[in-house]
C-alpha cells in the first residue's frame, strides 16, 4: 500500500536522524530556549497555513518519491513538558485520489532519550480539509493540548 509505504520512509528517515545525532543535555539546554515560548495559550504570531510559505509545495514536488522531505523547520510553540525541541517536515504524499499532495508530521523531540531510539506515532483526528483544522497548525499556534505526548516524552520516546 502506497500510503504504509510513505509512512515507513518517514519513520525510517526520523529513527536514523535520532540515532545518528542523539541529544545532549547541552544540545538540550540549547534549543529548549530557542524552540519554546513560556506561553501555553496560541499564538498571534503564527501565521495561517494558507499564508504561510512552508505549507507550499516547491515547484515540481510532483517528481519526487513519496515520502520524500521537501523541507522542515524548527518548531516554535507552546512548552510541551519533557520535551528537548520540535520540527515539522512537509513530505511528498498522494491524495484519496493517488494525485501528488503534501502534509506535515511534528516531531518532538524528548529531554532525556533513550538508547536505542523509541519512536512514537500519534495520530490526530481530523475532520476537515481546511488548512487551519491541520494538527500541524494547531500544535505550533498552541492549542494542541492533551494528546498524552507528555508521558511518552517523560518515557524517552
Amino acid at each position: 500500500m502506497k500510503v504504509s509505504a510513505t509512512f515507513t520512509t518517514i519513520l525510517a528517515v526520523l529513527v536514523t536522524s535520532a540515532t545518528a545525532a542523539p541529544y545532549t543535555d547541552v544540545t538540550v539546554r540549547t534549543l529548549q530556549p530557542r524552540l519554546f515560548s513560556s506561553s501555553t495559550g496560541a499564538s498571534a504570531s503564527v501565521p495561517h497555513p494558507n499564508v504561510d510559505d512552508f505549507y507550499q509545495p516547491p515547484a515540481g514536488f510532483e517528481r519526487n518519491a513519496n515520502g520524500a522531505v521537501l523541507r522542515s523547520r524548527n518548531m516554535t510553540t507552546y512548552k510541551i513538558e519533557n520535551s528537548a525541541g520540535a520540527f515539522q517536515i512537509l513530505y511528498k504524499t498522494i491524495n484519496a485520489e493517488g494525485n501528488p499532495d503534501t502534509s506535515v508530521v511534528t516531531l518532538v523531540v524528548p529531554q532525556a532519550p533513550v538508547s536505542p531510539a523509541r519512536l512514537v506515532s500519534l495520530t490526530r483526528p481530523e475532520d476537515s480539509a481546511a488548512p487551519i483544522c491541520a494538527p500541524s497548525y494547531q500544535i505550533r499556534k498552541g492549542s494542541g493540548s492533551g494528546t498524552g505526548l507528555e508521558a511518552y516524552l517523560a518515557k524517552g520516546y
